[in-house]
């Protein structure tokens, strides 16, 4: 075919004829002839296996995974005195910005890629189909039999990145899924002929027409395989007593392949896949081999963008002359001390460490830690106690314990644990015994919102990951205060004041889970950048996973300490039949319930059952057993939340009464209980096989 020019004004992908890649049953045989193919210039029936290859969902989710850590990670644009450009930062935050990102990545699978950027009405990025781009004469082919099409290489709209004959981790990962379909429909074949019961029918030699009856009735008589044998005739069934002897030679195929196919493509296992062995520090050798391989995708994407792009950017007026693009995280992340001693040669800006490490920067009067912090001991902690609801003005959701104190008298070492496993700098062991790591599963939940909504899919009503963040750290301070003695005999109750925890934090996450949905897309409808979500989704999570959660762990550690010794006060009731409110802790208490300071009433009074402390989001108040003589009972209510008492209900709150339960939709109210007990019997079943264990 001859030469083609590009038209004036004319993309390239719009002259372009695409077609619907080849599908069919692929053998390891015509991946070898599609690659001797390939080498003579001829990609198509490679890159046509390698779309086909791709629906494997090991394959395409690892991809993924490589290519979800360059675009979820943090790029700016800076210019030539290290300052973040204004203008360029907002491109990046576009969706066409990100499709580059990802059409860059390609090149690490395909072994080339193609890109047609168009100026005309702000920045647009088109792909050019990979089995058009010949690389050997670097023209795009209008058909994708051609020898030869426009060529691109002074053309200022377009971008190919590859070299002949270097075909990508898809060339090394064809054979595995190959194998992999093969061994499945082995597998299917094996478990139809001996998955099923064999049914024998058996007919004297003699009797000609038993045999036909007999055939006719077993043909009918459903799909399981069966034979029709003479009586005086015997047919044995002979197993291979080798190893391949069982179905389970199938798996351990599929199982090999797929580990193959995740070494070749992410350098290890582990991180996709449970091993046999489930040592932590394989694991974190595993994350390591990855993280690593993320970061040099990054320093790739960088320097195609740098050497590449950026001079593209500059020729059609886009404010990056002395200015490059960076990944913080492709270089090696700095300690705090050697930022400290880079500090003292060199001006870093507060903005920097305020983002590195999600600090909020303080504004007004507001006292800041370190050495300008006046120090304030455990003693001098104001523990502010709510006002009631009539005398303040109407809250937004989760406010509605926003006043309560974060700080638990008496119970340092449990809100230290909390505030360690939900900022991440707790040690090993630590980890292993709390089992979450707040920063993986809200990527998770932000990977699923951003994923479901870009591909058109319907958001969870609860997100999953959210949900264990707080039901994971609640149960983690309510077994602790009820400890293994009281757990022998009150596993029960235990169990149910669990599922309580279950059905909050399924309420909270589905709130929290809403708010999140609602950053996805800009004033005009449109979805924004996941750099940019991500962003305002951490401002959400603050509140959420950090400031509420802190208050719901104090308070339902009161809640459990509560119930454990009502428990233990009803065996000792002959005695001491009256319970006493004893006066809070804390140092400024809440005036309502300082009126109930001294009340004495019998253990089963009525009034017990809506002011059995906590009567209110950390409210460090109490009772004490005794024989004194009973008192009035007093005036004034309980916040609705805590008109509960957890000894009798096992409950740590009111749910239907919380925020969380009344902002979410009637129509969606019975959804979420579902979901939550759901998820409990997951959670309730996970215990117990490690109980047994």
């Amino acid at each position: 075919m001859a030469k083609q020019q590009k038209k004036e004004n004319k993309t390239v992908i719009s002259q372009i004829v695409i077609k619907s890649p080849q599908r069919k049953v692929f053998d390891v045989g015509e991946w070898r002839n599609a690659l001797i193919s390939a080498d003579a210039g001829r990609v198509k029936r490679l890159f046509d296996m390698f779309e086909d290859l791709l629906i494997d969902g090991y394959l395409s989710d690892a991809f993924s995974k490589r290519k979800d850590a360059v675009t979820n990670s943090e790029l700016t644009f800076q210019n030539n005195i290290g300052e973040l450009n204004d203008e360029m930062m907002n491109i990046i935050d576009t969706l066409e910005f990100e499709r580059l990102l990802n059409l860059i990545m390609d090149t690490i699978g395909w072994g080339r890629t193609g890109i047609e950027f168009d100026f005309s009405d702000g920045l647009k990025v088109y792909e050019i189909p990979k089995k058009h781009i010949n690389l050997v004469n670097r023209s795009i082919l209008i058909n994708e039999s051609d020898e030869s099409g426009i060529a691109y290489k002074d053309d200022d709209h377009i971008l190919i990145l590859g070299e002949h004959r270097k075909y990508g981790l898809f060339m090394k990962t064809a054979p595995y899924v190959i194998w992999k379909r093969g061994g499945f429909g082995d597998w299917a074949q094996w478990l139809e002929i001996f998955g099923m019961p064999q049914r024998v029918g058996k007919y004297s030699m003699q009797d000609e027409g038993t045999r036909r009856i007999l055939e006719q009735a077993l043909a009918q008589a459903g799909s399981a395989p069966y034979i029709v044998i003479p009586k005086e005739s015997e047919v044995e069934t002979v197993n291979n007593t080798g190893s391949g002897s069982s179905s389970a030679s199938y798996g351990d195929f599929r199982k090999a392949c797929n580990e193959e196919l995740l070494i070749t493509m992410l350098g290890q296992t582990l991180t996709t896949i449970q091993g046999d062995k489930g040592a932590r520090s394989l694991g974190e050798v595993h994350q390591k081999v990855e993280g690593s391989k993320n970061r040099a995708d990054m320093r790739y994407v960088q320097r195609v963008l740098n050497q590449y792009v950026l001079p593209l950017f500059e020729r059609y007026g886009l404010p990056v002359k002395g200015g490059k693009f960076i990944f913080p995280e492709a270089s090696e992340q700095l300690k705090v001390s050697e930022i400290i001693s880079l500090s003292k040669i060199l001006p870093i800006p507060q903005s920097y460490l305020y983002d590195k490490y999600s600090i909020p920067a303080p504004t007004g009067e507001e006292p800041v830690a370190g050495s300008k912090q006046e120090k304030v001991t455990e003693e001098k902690q104001p523990e502010v106690e709510e006002q009631p609801a009539e005398d303040k003005p109407k809250k937004k959701l989760g406010d509605f314990f926003a006043d309560a104190p974060t700080k638990e008298r008496g119970n340092k070492s449990f809100i230290n644990k909390l505030k360690e496993m939900l900022t991440g700098t707790r040690n090993l062991a630590d980890n292993n015994k709390y089992g979450i790591d707040l920063e993986k599963l809200f990527q998770e939940a932000l990977n699923e919102v951003y994923d479901n909504a870009k591909n058109e899919i319907e958001q969870p009503i609860v997100s999953k990951p959210l949900f264990t963040i707080t039901n994971t750290a609640i149960n983690t301070g309510i077994d602790e205060e009820f400890g293994p003695e009281f757990g022998k005999t009150n596993k029960e109750f235990i169990n149910e004041f669990r599922k309580n925890n279950a059905v909050f934090s399924a309420f909270k996450n589905h709130k929290q889970t809403e708010d999140i949905i609602k950053l996805l897309t800009d004033d005009k409808g449109e979805l924004i950048s996941f750099r940019k979500f991500r962003k305002l989704a951490l401002q959400v999570s603050k509140d959420y996973n950090e400031v509420w959660l802190q208050t719901e762990y104090n308070t339902a550690v009161k809640a459990a300490r509560s119930a454990a010794n009502y428990i233990k006060m009803q065996e000792a009731k002959d005695i001491y039949p009256n319970l006493e409110y004893i006066k809070t802790t804390a140092s400024h208490p809440r005036e309502l319930h300082l009126e109930w300071v001294g009340t004495i009433l019998p253990i089963d009074h009525l009034w017990w059952q809506t002011h059995m402390p906590p009567s209110d989001w950390n409210c460090s108040c109490s009772v004490k057993q005794t024989d004194k003589d009973v008192t009035e009972v007093p005036e004034g209510d309980a916040n609705p939340i805590f008109q509960n008492n957890p000894g009798e209900t096992a409950e740590f709150i009111k749910i239907e009464e919380t925020s969380y339960f009344k902002e979410t939709k009637k129509e969606d109210r019975k959804k979420v209980e579902v979901i939550a007990l759901d998820l409990f019997k997951e959670v309730l079943d996970e215990m117990n096989e490690k109980e047994k264990k």
